[in-house]
């Protein structure tokens, strides 16, 4: 690149009324527009002293290419050899500014299918040093008065109730092919599959039912196992057990402060599943075809699960609040005696 010297100084205003003096310039400038380098341009510079930016493109070279610019986006398009308009480049503002908006997974999809895009990235942005709040003591009072009821559940729950599943009149077992797995995927199952069995929640099985299993990330970045029982809910009795209405609940909370609800660990894992229906239940795996001595999520009824009238639980039909913790102290164990000791 060959710096050649103006014979007349230049008296040049830029944006923010400063009047710069060039006296230097630069010919034949191969500027590449795109990564594809389809789009290119031999141009002339004159050489501005200490300007914040590599390139500054005059308003006579603007009218000859005549670019087409989209504001939104941004994007320009810019001719290439063939008078083809083709999108370039565009470098990231000298002063970037972090800017953040919400879209419909419909209004995203609409968005991505109007402009042509080599490449889409979603990024999960999360707070890894985010401030630990103190438990205060009048709760960490409470969970060391009732530890003995948060620990880990183990085992076949002895309680009269049984989960029963009633498949339609003439239903035939459903079939379905195992799905594939990643390494992380199969030494996950392989674990989870261990801690289950020793924890005497599934146990082999010969069923003519069998569901394939699959693993959905949670938020904390673990995998969740999860049984594709859609082929069993198609052919099982609905319940008719109607839903609380969410309006129904929070008028009964109004005004108050405090609030109790009962949260089980592996919730669905503690009611034990009939002996006549536990062959329903059925999973197979590369490594294992097994069935659910307990209840599982993915159960068309798991969410609507109610005991017979002889033996429902003594809980609230609705959540519990109120303005005064001292009297909330003792809601636990009485919840618990009344049923898990009956």
């Amino acid at each position: 690149m060959k710096v050649v010297q103006l014979q007349q100084p230049l008296q040049v205003r830029i944006g923010d009324s400063t009047v710069l003096t060039i006296g230097e310039k630069v010919r034949g400038i191969l500027v590449t527009f795109n990564s594809a380098g389809e789009i290119r341009h031999r141009l002339n510079f004159y050489i501005f002293p200490d300007l914040p930016f590599d390139l500054v493109f005059s308003m006579q070279w603007l009218r000859a290419v005549n670019p087409r610019i989209d504001w939104q986006i941004p994007k320009v398009e810019l001719p290439n050899s063939k008078g083809v308009y083709q999108p370039c480049m565009i470098a990231a503002d000298h002063h970037p500014k972090t800017s953040c908006f919400c879209l419909r997974a419909r209004e995203f999809y609409a968005l991505s299918r109007q402009y042509d895009h080599e490449r889409l990235f979603i990024a999960l942005v999360k707070q890894t040093d985010a401030p630990t709040t103190p438990c205060p003591p009048e709760i960490r009072q409470v969970v060391d008065q009732y530890a003995d009821l948060m620990q880990e559940p183990f085992g076949l729950p002895n309680r009269p109730t049984k989960h029963h599943i009633e498949l339609l009149p003439g239903a035939v077992p459903p079939k379905g092919r195992i799905y594939r797995m990643s390494p992380a995927e199969l030494e996950e199952l392989r674990r989870q599959l261990e801690t289950l069995t020793s924890k005497g929640w599934i146990r082999p099985s010969t069923s003519e039912f069998g569901a394939p299993v699959l693993f959905v990330p949670k938020w904390s970045g673990e995998m969740r196992m999860c049984i594709d029982y859609r082929g069993l809910n198609k052919i099982t009795r609905k319940s008719i057990e109607p839903l609380p209405r969410i309006d129904d609940l929070l008028d009964m909370v109004q005004g108050c402060t405090i609030f109790s609800k009962v949260d089980l660990k592996s919730g669905y894992h503690q009611i034990e599943m009939a002996e006549e229906d536990v062959h329903k239940t059925a999973f197979k795996t590369r490594a294992l075809r097994g069935v659910h001595a307990v209840g599982g999520t993915g159960k068309s009824q798991a969410g609507l699960w109610k005991p017979p009238p002889q033996s429902q639980p003594q809980i609230p039909a609705g959540p519990v609040g109120g303005d005064d913790f001292g009297q909330r102290q003792n809601k636990p164990r009485r919840y618990s005696e009344m049923n898990f000791n009956s």
